[in-house]
């Protein structure tokens, strides 16, 4: 018998909950108008400010609300892509969804 207790750091395969529930999503007045793109799963974001970059995402402000945005998820045709970058930002709905964009 081993010395730790059976959690999920130590073995246990359990899942809590916690883990899975969404983020709470910002107030369409703090979120800029996104362009859905006709046809597509793009959405555009003008006016983003690229702010930082932490543990493999890089920290936009959207508005007035700060997202971390994993750099791959962006879209050709943003304009912000690297720390100080400004301008429009495209993703896919989905991440725009996850991220409580959209």
């Amino acid at each position: 018998m081993t010395g730790f207790s059976d959690t999920p750091a130590h073995g246990s395969h359990e899942r809590t909950t916690e883990r899975r529930t969404r983020r709470p999503t910002a107030s369409p007045s703090q979120i800029p108008e996104s362009v859905i793109m006709e046809g597509s799963d793009r959405v555009e974001f003008p006016d983003v400010e690229a702010l930082s970059y932490r543990r493999l995402s890089l920290v936009c402000r959207v508005g007035t609300t700060l997202v971390s945005i994993p750099p791959r998820r962006i879209l050709p045709g943003s304009q912000v892509r690297r720390c100080g970058d400004r301008g429009k930002l495209v993703l896919p709905k989905e991440v725009a969804i996850d991220l409580g964009l959209a």
